[in-house]
């Protein structure tokens, strides 16, 4: 079992790293990448970084193709980003109107706990490890809203479509002002939460996701 713990340990750093690669731009959108050069700038076995590679695949970071191996998932088009943002508005609003009838006082403050994580200064060209702490409270955020929401199938829908909006944050250079703005929308959100009124929480929602499809929008 200690044995396990520790390869799983391994597997996540060569993931994070690999992942910091690709978010900080020196894998790029197509690039193919070679599980050897990884292993070697790793000084580790092959056999963790394919792993690494098929959880970065599941998520949807990169793809994989017959005879070529692995590639960085390229961006999404005009077309696919506003289609991915249409489905996400979908997902989202029916979740906040299961959020309202299942709202607590401590799930109100389970919200305001996690806005507070997300309020950092980002420099205007971050790098994976700075912007990180924002990302990470930003998906925590909207998690819970959906694990309030109590509806399982929703929350996996929206976890395959959010790698890419984080991608695109940092591969588009409007994506790079949405923390000041977003940390805002959030604060809304549990503003209308604690009213429990179901229009103004939908409202809040939309206003949100509209503003996010604004500042990242190619």
């Amino acid at each position: 079992m200690v044995m396990q713990l520790e390869k799983q340990s391994v597997v996540s750093q060569i993931r994070e790293y690999i992942k910091g690669e690709i978010l900080d731009q020196r894998l790029k959108p197509g690039e193919k990448v070679t599980i050897n050069q990884i292993a070697g700038e790793l000084s580790c076995s092959i056999v963790p970084v394919r792993e690494a590679l098929s959880s970065l695949y599941a998520e949807g970071l990169v793809d994989f193709t017959p005879y070529r191996g692995y590639i960085v998932t390229p961006l999404l088009d005009q077309k696919a980003f506003k289609q991915l943002y249409e489905t996400r508005k979908i997902l989202e609003l029916n979740a906040m109107e299961l959020a309202v009838e299942h709202i607590t006082e401590d799930a109100i403050l389970q919200l305001e706990s996690i806005l507070e994580e997300s309020q950092i200064t980002i420099p205007d060209l971050p790098v994976y490890t700075q912007f990180r702490p924002f990302i990470d409270a930003d998906e925590k955020f909207h998690i819970y809203l959906f694990e309030i929401a109590g509806n399982p199938y929703l929350l996996q829908a929206w976890k395959g479509l959010n790698i890419h909006l984080h991608n695109c944050r940092l591969y588009h250079p409007k994506g790079q002002v949405d923390v000041k703005e977003g940390t805002e929308e959030h604060r809304q959100i549990i503003a209308a939460l604690k009213n429990r009124d179901v229009e103004q929480v939908l409202q809040a929602m939309q206003k949100h996701l509209e503003g996010s499809y604004s500042r990242l929008a190619l």
